[in-house]
């Protein structure tokens, strides 16, 4: 256990987070590093829906936020992490303007759907208050990386992060002095289409197992590419 408390807790579906910040008219991200990325779609004429933003603060609206928060661009899931902070805190700053504020009723109706949470109406104006009243020097996040956690591998072969307590416990001390969530000062940008690259080898690799168990098991080709690709549905 972390030992951080946790008051609320919301669980978002795909469809509901589009639609969120299509009702906002859109939000404004801060991209590191420019990024291009493809996901399976069976509906787009070539069969993916390519993603790509350059860097800097960028409008996006609630489709694009999604492929962005998806991404495995970078190849790590730490990575993801952080743009995924920078998608939530385009959406504070989005549901904190004044214009938005009375809205939240009809905003409430619209996604009741699709999401799962212990805040009802009253707790999400008061939420939505004390965010509009938080400035962002006043809000603080991280990142959980080495070494404050370390690859592991189990001996099945999954790959895991090992948490060590006593660097956890030295960041989460400097949390407020952290910066803003979703920021990285003076990033090492990856190429802008690694993680196109990536998802090609993992399934070369992936299609080379299948082949390899279904040789053995004396049998046909097994496909074992599920997954390799981020469908965009």
């Amino acid at each position: 256990e972390l030992g951080i408390r946790v008051s609320y807790t919301a669980a978002v579906d795909f469809k509901g987070f589009e639609r969120v910040i299509d009702l906002l008219g859109g939000i404004e991200i801060d991209v590191a590093c420019p990024i291009r990325d493809n996901f399976v779609n069976a509906s787009a004429e070539n069969g993916y829906e390519e993603l790509y933003l350059p860097a800097g603060r960028q409008k996006v609206n609630g489709r694009t936020a999604l492929l962005y928060s998806r991404s495995r661009h970078g190849r790590t899931d730490l990575d993801r992490a952080r743009r995924q902070q920078s998608v939530l805190m385009g959406l504070k700053r989005r549901l904190t303007q004044i214009d938005v504020l009375p809205r939240l009723p009809f905003l409430w109706n619209e996604l009741v759907s699709h999401v799962r949470t212990e805040i009802d109406l009253a707790g999400a104006f008061r939420l939505a208050k004390t965010g509009a009243s938080a400035g962002s020097g006043m809000v603080h996040g991280m990142v959980l990386r080495p070494p404050v956690v370390n690859s592991w591998r189990s001996p099945e072969g999954k790959a895991a992060l090992l948490l060590d307590r006593e660097q956890f416990d030295i960041a989460l001390a400097d949390l407020f002095e952290a910066p803003v969530p979703g920021v990285r000062d003076k990033p090492i940008c990856p190429k802008v289409d690694v993680a196109l690259h990536w998802r090609e080898r993992v399934k070369r690799f992936q299609e080379q197992q299948a082949a390899k168990r279904a040789e053995r098991a004396g049998g046909g080709v097994e496909d074992d590419t599920d997954g390799v690709v981020d469908s965009a549905e």
